[in-house]
């Protein structure tokens, strides 16, 4: 967690205003916090990092603002799950009523034969040197401003995002990024639209017919039976480079993941100079002696 969360978290604790000081004791430079021994606790919590941070803050508002009574909070309380029930998952805060039931930050309790109110995801950060907290569904920060108190942590060159952010006004948001309370599908129209200014404005792509079938990621250009992938027209690159160079081009995933579009696009370069374009490939011997070394039938290439 960064100095700024840290800083505003302390003023937080430290306000003489709170009523109860249920965070007894929090050292950011050594790390260390202790929980009011009113607060059931099933195992020791005592080193103060990033996610303990978040927790110290929302014990101290559920006690001082939202009026919890610290003996109803749990923390860490362990659940068996699986069969065999090897699993043990931990709810970080339970928050019950008089009668046991759980209002906050539960899940396993219904297992139990517990009555569960709310489950909730919880974060925080800190806008103007004031706690910002998200609850009650999905956690969500504040947005990214371009040249704002919250710019992005620039870890590559400001003069690349610049140029990547060139159309967005100083004091705006960044637009390559999700916005609260934006559906899939708004999401997607939105990116979608950016993919289609970038294609004309940077790749000098006019033709509006072609412009108004490109899609970033289509649903119809998943297999290769019959189209290019994602629109980048990687049979033509494929062809002219084999014919050209006797080389197969590269194709790099910035964000590889389990390296499905890796996969699939392998799968597709195969299918086209194997089988659908081989026609298309110069009779060289040169490249079909390639051609045999890539696409080999022997028993270990397939």
């Amino acid at each position: 967690m960064n100095q700024e969360i840290a800083q505003s978290l302390k003023n937080y604790l430290d306000d003489k205003q709170q009523k109860a000081k249920v965070v007894e004791i929090y050292d950011f430079e050594k790390a260390k916090v202790k929980y009011s021994e009113e607060i059931k606790s099933h195992r020791e919590i005592n080193k103060f990092g990033s996610e303990e941070m978040v927790r110290a803050y929302i014990l101290a508002k559920l006690v001082n603002e939202l009026d919890y009574e610290p003996k109803n909070i749990e923390l860490e309380k362990e659940y068996h799950i699986g069969t065999p029930k090897t699993t043990k998952p931990r709810i970080d805060i339970i928050v019950r009523d008089d009668n046991g039931d759980a209002y906050l930050l539960a899940s396993q309790e219904k297992g139990q034969g517990k009555k569960v109110k709310y489950l909730v995801l919880y974060s925080i950060d800190a806008i103007e040197d004031t706690i910002k907290d998200e609850a009650y569904g999905e956690a969500q920060k504040e947005p990214y401003v371009k040249g704002g108190k919250r710019d992005l942590e620039k870890q590559i060159s400001s003069s690349k995002l610049n140029e990547d952010e060139s159309e967005t006004e100083s004091g705006k948001e960044y637009v390559f990024q999700t916005k609260k309370a934006e559906s899939n599908e708004q999401l997607f129209e939105r990116i979608n639209n950016l993919y289609k200014k970038a294609l004309n404005k940077r790749l000098n792509l006019t033709d509006q017919k072609k412009l108004k079938k490109s899609f970033v990621v289509d649903e119809n250009k998943r297999n290769s039976e019959s189209k290019d992938i994602l629109g980048l027209q990687l049979d033509k690159l494929a062809i002219e480079k084999v014919n050209n160079e006797q080389e197969l081009p590269y194709l790099i995933d910035p964000a590889a993941g389990s390296g499905t579009f890796l996969i699939e696009y392998m799968k597709f370069i195969t299918e086209n100079l194997k089988i659908r374009f081989k026609d298309k490939l110069s009779d060289t011997e040169d490249i079909k002696n390639k051609h045999s070394e890539w696409f080999s039938d022997n028993r270990e290439n397939n």
